[in-house]
């Protein structure tokens, strides 16, 4: 009896080609099903026409909104609905914060050869503050504790104009909750920190 089957000349070449197939088969699908939910949600993000109500939705009240899960949820629906802020941030501080860089204030130095971008874009929206501060109370010299309440203030002013300026629907899923520990933070800051200068 003649077997029917052909022999197989290199098994391990037809074995990679056969698995390279359903690898390229497999990609082509899961491309597939993220690419559409995607395409969904480019076209959604387009169709908004709410624009954000900073009045009702201020600092004082984001800040507030991670104290309750609640609040919270109203505040991220909210976002999901409404087209996102464009607070002006200085890109250098921008792209720290964007690709959460934990060592953004760490990363500081006094060497005047060595001043990073971000610091420097820092130092002088610290120097507009307290200028702004001066002016307002009428004051030649702004005392520590001022100073430290006012540098607080602008840290979480910076965090809540990222989070206002971001697109929920556009932001990816694993993004999502590595956004939450640095607003925590901004929270408990605006507690410590005293509430009458924002």
């Amino acid at each position: 009896m003649a077997s029917s089957q052909r022999p197989i000349e290199n098994p391990m070449e037809d074995i990679q080609q056969t698995s390279l197939t359903l690898f390229d088969e497999i990609h082509a699908n899961v491309k597939k099903a993220i690419d559409t939910p995607t395409e969904t949600l480019k076209i959604t993000a387009r169709r908004r026409d709410l624009t954000f109500d900073s009045n009702s939705w201020n600092y004082e009240t984001i800040i507030e909104a991670f104290d309750s899960p609640k609040k919270l949820e109203q505040f991220l629906s909210y976002k999901l609905c409404s087209i996102p802020t464009r607070f002006d941030i200085p890109t250098a501080i921008n792209q720290k914060i964007q690709y959460m860089d934990t060592a953004f204030f760490r990363s500081f130095t006094r060497d005047k050869n060595a001043v990073p971008a971000h610091q420097k874009e820092f130092d002088l929206l610290f120097e507009i503050a307290l200028e702004k501060f001066r002016r307002h109370n009428d004051v030649r010299f702004v005392n520590k504790v001022n100073r430290q309440q006012i540098y607080e203030k602008l840290r979480i002013k910076l965090a809540v104009d990222y989070l206002c300026n971001l697109d929920f629907l556009l932001l990816r899923t694993h993004c999502q909750p590595r956004l939450l520990p640095l607003y925590r933070n901004a929270k408990d800051r605006a507690t410590n920190a005293g509430r009458h200068f924002m």
